[in-house]
């Protein structure tokens, strides 16, 4: 699958900081125009949508957060060079964010959700910082109720696929043995990194396997870039495993 660049570059251009309405906004809007979705909208600004084409019993879910922490001062632009995206001010060429966490996950999830024909994606805010939205998202019990597996989209680099978050790991044996083999297709691994996460909350909730893995971006000296090559890398991963994993069976921990 190819990365909609267009859509790639309108979402590192919003601020996700300062005016989140402004992100589900533009997420809605763009979900408007893929046919066989419906909406949900919790009294916390999470956005839950389900896309049901031929009526399964389970769904595979993504979910990625919409905020970030970086905001802007002033107008900025993106700028691609030696297949990286980065961002600056106009006024003095001087880099600022580029918000790719948030945008990079965004982008895979409605990307996936015009290509797969079932799909469960949760949108989720404070995912970046306290991790409240997550939680308040674990209200929804029947959206999660027929969940197989989540997957989390907003780790940083190039090749890791995250299986705990905190003490708490978040996948079955029988998960990470059947997304290893799709997984070294890409170069990716799975690892123990421990850091908090959307997907670790609500697995532990719903005792679903979920994982949290790579989008291609990083952060040298305070300059935060995206790698082209390692975000269609990541895209093409995810929706490997959503095509291959599609059957019934909900991966319990």
């Amino acid at each position: 699958m190819k990365i909609n660049f267009k859509l790639l570059t309108s979402l590192y251009l919003l601020d996700h900081a300062t005016f989140l309405g402004c992100t589900s906004s533009f997420i809605i809007n763009y979900c408007y125009k893929i046919p066989k979705l419906h909406f949900e909208l919790d009294h916390y600004g999470n956005i839950f949508i389900t896309k049901n084409t031929t009526n399964p019993s389970t769904y595979p879910c993504i979910v990625t957060y919409i905020d970030s922490q970086s905001t802007f001062f002033e107008e900025h632009e993106i700028v691609k060079t030696d297949n990286k995206f980065h961002a600056r001010y106009i006024r003095n060429c001087e880099p600022c964010a580029l918000n790719a966490d948030c945008s990079n996950g965004i982008l895979i999830a409605l990307q996936l959700l015009e290509q797969c024909e079932n799909l469960k994606v949760c949108f989720t805010v404070e995912g970046s910082s306290t991790h409240e939205g997550a939680r308040q998202a674990c209200y929804n019990k029947e959206f999660f109720s027929n969940v197989n597996y989540i997957i989390q989209v907003n780790e940083t680099g190039c090749s890791d696929i995250a299986c705990y978050s905190e003490d708490n790991r978040t996948v079955s044996n029988k998960f990470s043995s059947d997304i290893k083999k799709i997984a070294e297709l890409y170069a990716f691994k799975l690892n123990s990194d421990r850091k908090s996460s959307d997907v670790g909350i609500i697995s532990k909730q719903f005792k679903i396997s979920g994982i949290n893995i790579s989008t291609g971006f990083y952060k040298e000296d305070d300059v935060e870039y995206c790698s082209v090559a390692d975000l269609k890398n990541c895209l093409n991963l995810t929706y490997d495993i959503v095509c291959k994993l599609n059957s019934d069976k909900i991966y319990k921990l």
